[in-house]
């Protein structure tokens, strides 16, 4: 039992730090797991406990790296649990966790393709979340972004962890877009209660296949002044000129978020993304394959891939 106990304690660990991309998990339930989702205290004595333990034994950590690879139940109770919630948006900085991992060297070699135990065959299910983009529902999915006080909204919202990864702000401002959000106005609905500040959902300025597109959007705050009537506004058009009617304000901040679009509407046809690059900025050496998107359940399932992999994939069809 004791050692049961600890394996779990370590996979906590494990996936807060970003291994596995945060996201790899199947099936497979601990005895333990409701006592330690029951019991904060017990779950944050192994935390301090078994991290540092874990990274003075290579071989105790490549074994639980396998082991939460096979732990859907787990994972679904903790993302449930308001504690381990908690824990989680302090332990998803990514700088303090270079710091705990003992060097950048063994993060750096984690987050490659050569040694990171992705299974192909092993799908992940993340939440989508809809918006809109010229009129039309856009659905998409946030896996980072660079506010960590944004990071634990987005995580409580979905139910899912948002990772926290600064180095987003590093991204050249060319290299991004727009992401329209509601501070107040038009109450929220749909399963999330609108958008982050539970007002009506984001609005986007661009959809893939547009030159201007970027998956890594620059949040712009939107907020109806005290003498107008909020409406619902579903296109940046519509924003701009509210604005300039002098009925709200909009003010850009200084994070950025990633997040890749998954579904949209182009020429009147409804689109599907079916490869993610870059879907975690810090791991830019996995790729996700689109297997399935349930729109009226709000799910996308991937794939995830090393490029590495990939490549490999891609010889042997060519040369079988």
């Amino acid at each position: 039992m004791t050692s049961t106990i600890i394996t779990v304690s370590i996979g906590v660990g494990l996936l807060f730090a970003g291994f596995l991309g945060g996201y790899v998990i199947a099936e497979q339930t601990y005895s333990p797991r409701n006592m330690m989702m029951n019991d904060p205290q017990t779950t944050t004595q192994w935390m301090d406990t078994m991290m540092g333990t874990m990274m003075n034994d290579p071989g105790l950590r490549e074994q639980m790296i396998n082991e939460m690879v096979k732990n859907q139940q787990f994972m679904q109770d903790m993302m449930q649990n308001s504690q381990m919630m908690e824990m989680m948006s302090n332990m998803m900085d990514s700088s303090m966790m270079s710091q705990k991992m003992q060097g950048q060297d063994m993060m750096n070699g984690m987050m490659t393709g050569s040694e990171m135990p992705f299974n192909p065959d092993v799908q992940i299910t993340i939440p989508m979340i809809d918006g809109y983009y010229n009129g039309e529902k856009v659905y998409f999915i946030h896996t980072e972004i660079s506010d960590k006080d944004m990071a634990s909204m987005m995580s409580m919202m979905v139910n899912f962890p948002t990772l926290h990864v600064s180095n987003l702000k590093n991204i050249s401002p060319e290299e991004t877009s727009r992401v329209y959000v509601f501070t107040n106005g038009i109450s929220g609905s749909g399963p999330y209660g609108g958008g982050p500040f539970m007002y009506q959902i984001d609005v986007f300025d661009s959809i893939p296949e547009q030159i201007e597109y970027s998956q890594f959007r620059v949040p712009h705050l939107v907020t109806w002044n005290d003498n107008s009537t909020p409406r619902l506004l579903t296109s940046v058009e519509e924003i701009l000129q509210a604005e300039s009617n002098g009925e709200l304000t909009i003010q850009q901040t200084e994070n950025v978020v990633n997040a890749p679009t998954i579904v949209w509407k182009s020429g009147g046809m409804e689109q599907r993304a079916s490869m993610i690059q870059r879907m975690f900025e810090s791991m830019p050496e996995i790729e996700s394959e689109v297997t399935n998107v349930d729109v009226d359940n709000y799910v996308v399932m991937l794939k995830m891939h090393s490029q590495s992999s990939m490549a490999m994939m891609e010889k042997e069809v060519v040369n079988p």
